[in-house]
């Protein structure tokens, strides 16, 4: 089970923006529009199907406005559709009191949307994950 907290953990650290990108300039006049994943990519996700039932550290789940697994949590800064089953998100990752630089991951679901990939810039790391009923 531990495996899962570890490939998310190195799939989302893959994912850190240099830090000349790490904070979006905004002038004074520009509106901050609302971050908001589509339906089809929320919902809870797992590795290992048998563990939906029992949640805790193999199951993500992604909502409007972030996503968590285990003992991490990340906020949406963006969420850009590239296609009807993929989009890239930037998130601050941690917990409240310990944010982190943003990072930027890729999500595509499957045909069926039974399906999730995590997927880190570069291709490098790729999670594959089932959707929870």
């Amino acid at each position: 089970m531990r495996h899962l907290v570890g490939v998310l953990c190195v799939c989302l650290s893959l994912t850190a923006l240099p830090a000349a990108q790490a904070t979006p300039s905004h002038s004074s006049t520009s509106v901050r529009s609302r971050v908001e994943m589509p339906a089809r990519f929320r919902g809870t996700w797992t590795m290992y199907p048998e563990a939906c039932s029992t949640g805790g550290e193999t199951n993500i789940t992604v909502t409007n406005s972030g996503i968590s697994f285990y003992e991490d949590r990340g906020k949406f800064v963006s969420v850009k559709n590239l296609s009807q089953q993929e989009v890239r998100v930037r998130m601050v990752r941690g917990l409240p009191h310990h944010p982190t630089a943003p990072v930027s991951a890729r999500l595509r679901v499957s045909d069926d949307g039974n399906g999730l990939a995590l997927i880190s810039p570069g291709d490098l790391k790729v999670v594959w994950l089932s959707r929870c009923p």
